[in-house]
């Protein structure tokens, strides 16, 4: 009885260690989504993400870039749960470091290699990645498997932006095209 009761109180030391870091583990992740999206003169931006579980591989971004551009961002990581939160860190890093750097398909095909080459065959990332330039009123993006969002029109009317290519990670050879709205 006593074995059985140190036993349990063993595992129970570990399920709370578990909690916590799972909980650190949700802090941090939230910490990668913008605390609030920036009001961009003549558009409307929103965004909200809700996890299923106490961590996961959804992101969104919003990074700013010279001469007033804009970046979005919209992704999902393969899988669910810690594996695919900490792939979807390494997403966030990798597009914050290159945001802006290269036209959105040649930025994908650098991100597409950087991922096929440091993570597991099965693990692939869905990605929408656009580039806001409020000036001309013009958003360059690629649609990288993604499920492809919808650009609404003030005056009515929606638009399904569709151009891209496959899934970012899985492949070794791409190609990507970008769209224009």
């Amino acid at each position: 009885s006593a074995l059985e009761g140190a036993r349990l109180h063993r595992m129970r030391l570990e399920k709370e260690r578990q909690d916590r870091d799972l909980q650190i583990a949700r802090q941090i992740q939230r910490s990668l989504f913008p605390p609030e999206l920036p009001q961009v003169e003549g558009f409307e931006l929103a965004a909200i993400n809700r996890s299923c579980y106490e961590v996961g591989g959804d992101y969104y971004d919003v990074i700013r870039l010279e001469g007033g551009r804009w970046a979005m961002v919209i992704a999902d990581v393969s899988g669910k749960g810690t594996p695919a939160a900490i792939m979807m860190a390494s997403v966030h890093a990798s597009l914050e470091a290159m945001a802006g750097s290269a036209p959105p398909a040649r930025l994908l095909l650098r991100l597409n290699r950087f991922l096929f080459e440091r993570t597991q065959t099965s693990r692939y990332v869905t990605l929408f990645y656009g580039e806001l330039d409020p000036r001309r009123r013009s958003l360059l993006y690629v649609n990288a498997g993604h499920v492809p969002p919808y650009l609404l029109r003030k005056g009515g009317g929606d638009e399904r932006l569709r151009s891209g290519g496959p899934v970012v990670g899985l492949l070794e050879e791409v190609a990507y095209d970008a769209g224009e709205v």
